[in-house]
């Protein structure tokens, strides 16, 4: 006997929600508090939650929906914790895209894990060239761009400066 969680308890029939096990009624009311941003009594279900193999999903959206007040230490806990989950890097990399859009370039710098996709590379870059690391960003921007397909739309304003200096 094999049940899916559904996405949220109100998609659930009775009879449903009568074969769910105590976690599992559990986590669905821990999906419902954050969707209704009632933290203190969400926070009390994780507790309650802690070994129960689908956690990281709570932490997930939990995390997920107050990106901006995320500490680096609640983000890098969740990706040591949770580091064979699909969640850790996709989690990382939408929190470090919020850094970046917010200009928090400190904090990305310190946090970014030194390997990721074009547009990741590119923050990083800008963010050297923002903290005041110009040269540093300018001599690294060749390779991205000598790629034989369009660069994300996060390199644009880099490779404006870039073209611009004497490193290209």
């Amino acid at each position: 006997f094999c049940f899916v969680l559904s996405p949220s308890a109100q998609a659930l029939s009775h009879s449903e929600k009568a074969q769910l096990s105590e976690q599992q009624k559990l986590f669905l009311e821990a999906e419902q508090l954050i969707k209704r941003k009632k933290r203190k009594a969400f926070r009390k279900k994780l507790v309650a939650l802690e070994n129960y193999p689908l956690v990281p999903y709570l932490y997930y959206q939990d995390y997920n929906k107050r990106l901006g007040y995320v500490s680096a230490e609640q983000i890098n806990t969740f990706v040591e914790r949770f580091p064979n989950t699909p969640l850790s890097s996709r989690l990382q990399r939408q929190w470090l895209e919020q850094l970046a859009k917010h200009g928090k370039w400190e904090t990305y710098l310190e946090n970014y894990p030194g390997e990721g996709d074009a547009t990741l590379q590119c923050l990083y870059l800008r963010g050297l060239y923002h903290t005041g690391q110009k040269k540093k960003a300018l001599s690294l921007v060749e390779p991205l761009w000598k790629v034989g397909k369009s660069q994300p739309k996060s390199c644009d304003s880099l490779f404006r400066t870039w073209l611009q200096s004497d490193y290209f």
